[in-house]
């Protein structure tokens, strides 16, 4: 791995590390579950093209985890951990609508600066559903 991929991969482990511990519990019970996930939950790290971002989900992503990619022609199958696409957040009959995924603890969004402000909060409403309102839950958004 070159080093600006391991600079990349080292940044977004050490944001997600402070977001876990920035979070604020008593929070969680006073606003609704979309705003807590968007201001406690997320992590939006964008720092241009080729730089490691769907390789840093590859080697990340595990049986707890959610991707969502824009192209799903970068992943393969897995049986390692969940997939969709931006396609998915945008059409209300997408196919993780009414599955419940209680075990998953994070959730990527490749390309995230694609998804609007409007299906991003339809996002966190949807895996809210999903988990049962779980509060230890992050959302990374790359790209």
């Amino acid at each position: 791995m070159e080093y600006k991929q391991t600079a990349f991969f080292d940044l977004v482990d050490c944001a997600i590390r402070l977001n876990k511990q920035n979070r604020k519990d008593e929070t969680y019970y006073l606003l609704p579950i979309h705003h807590y996930y968007n201001e406690f939950c997320s992590i939006d790290i964008n720092v241009g093209r080729q730089i490691g971002k769907s390789a840093y989900i590859k080697s990340h992503a595990n049986i707890n985890s959610l991707v969502y990619v824009y192209n799903k022609s970068n992943f393969e199958p897995s049986r390692i951990y969940e997939i969709g696409t931006h396609r998915d957040l945008i059409f209300p009959n997408n196919r993780f609508r009414g599955r419940s995924f209680r075990h998953i603890d994070t959730v990527y969004i490749d390309e995230g600066s694609f998804i609007s402000r409007v299906n991003r909060i339809d996002l966190f409403k949807q895996i809210a559903l999903c988990t049962g309102n779980k509060k230890d839950i992050t959302f990374v958004f790359l790209g």
